[in-house]
Parts: structure tokens; sequence; C-alpha cells
């Protein structure tokens, strides 16, 4: 009930500032055909009355109409900006979610400008698969101390180097060709193809359609 009256009473102000209500989320109507989409999704706590403000860039394959949007960037809002590793101010209480509403109208366009980027998230993606790290440390590297901190909430392994999941080269692919390096993007979309499991008959399917399309436009 809690989250209905939130978006209830978000959609007005949301609707000036160029938003539509779609499929759970607060769609940008700019660029909702284009491969970079910018949603806002309020998510309720299952165990208190507060909620995250979370900010998505979500990829909308160029090469297939069958995949769904996936998340490239998922931001959270918090008093003083938003950032993507969740703290305890990132959560709202539902009293002050009108004033999460002012900070979305304060924020949102320009971050909106700064993450859809394709130069910006290919430079950052590249890092993360030459460094073998969690793209999150890339975009947003934390102090040794807030390390130690979320190592201790999280249980996160003590270590730097980490597999690297098939997604990662599938989306370095879109922002290569999105980016205009079809080099690059032909040689992610073979190394996405080499991790997806021979018996993922889909994923393997779409890999190679997008390959089959890149090399016919290089």
């Amino acid at each position: 009930m809690g989250k209905a009256e939130i978006v209830k009473e978000w959609k007005p102000e949301m609707k000036a500032l160029g938003f539509v209500y779609r499929d759970l989320m607060f769609q940008l109507k700019e660029g909702m055909e284009q491969s970079l989409q910018f949603a806002i999704v309020i998510q309720r706590n299952l165990h208190s009355d507060t909620y995250l403000i979370h900010f998505k860039i979500l990829l909308n394959n160029p090469f297939s109409t069958a995949l769904r949007p996936e998340v490239l960037v998922n931001g959270h809002l918090r008093p003083e900006g938003v950032y993507l590793h969740v703290y305890k101010s990132s959560w709202w209480p539902r009293e002050f979610m009108s004033e999460g509403l002012a900070c979305v109208k304060r924020h949102a366009m320009s971050w909106f400008r700064k993450w859809s980027d394709p130069s910006f998230l290919v430079e950052k993606h590249e890092v993360a698969i030459c460094n073998r790290q969690n793209l999150i440390e890339v975009f947003e590297p934390l102090t040794p101390e807030q390390e130690d901190a979320f190592r201790r909430i999280w249980h996160r392994p003590n270590h730097d180097k980490v597999g690297l999941p098939p997604a990662i080269f599938h989306h370095t692919a879109v922002l290569h060709f999105l980016n205009g390096n079809l080099e690059m993007a032909i040689r992610r979309t073979k190394d996405w193809l080499q991790q997806i499991d021979p018996h993922e008959a889909v994923g393997r399917r779409h890999a190679e359609i997008q390959l089959k399309v890149l090399q016919q436009a290089n």
C-alpha cells in the first residue's frame, strides 16, 4: 500500500519532469526507444516502512528485440546525491519521500547525462575486464576503510580479482557498437560467446546473431 501511494503522489511531478510510469517504474520518455534508457524505481524494504530510490540505466539490445532491457548501472539516491553502493542513508523513511522526490528532481537529469554516455561506460567496462574487477568497484571505488566495512556487512571475499560474468562482455560489446567501434564490438561479442555455457542454447543464439550482424556491418 505504501509504495502505491508514493507512486500516485509522485506521478504529476514526474510527468512534468518527462517521465511516464510503466512496467512498475518511472521511465524517461526521452530516449525510450533508444539503446540506453533511464528508469527510476521505488523499492520498499521488506522489514520496515523505508524505501530505496533506484536510478537505473537500462541497456536495450539493438541486435535483438527478443531480449528485455538489462540493468547496466544501478544507482541509489541519498539526500546528498546518487551513489552505487547502498548505505543506511540510501533507505528513505516514508515520511521523507516527498523530500526524496525533491532530490530526484534535483539530481535525475544530470546523473542520466553522465551515466548514459557510451564512451564513459565502455571505458569503465574495459577497465573491469582487463583488471578482473567488479564493475561497481571501477565505477565507484571505496576507501580501504569503506571496503573493510562492506566486507564485514556483505561477507565479501578478501581479494580483488573476480570471475567475470558473461554479461559484462555482452554489455561491453554493445557499448563499443554504440560508440562506433565495430572491431572491439566484434571482439567482445566473441568473448561473450566463449563465456556462455554450451548448453545455454538461447544465450548462444543471441550471441551468434549479434556476432553475425556486427561482422556484416564491419
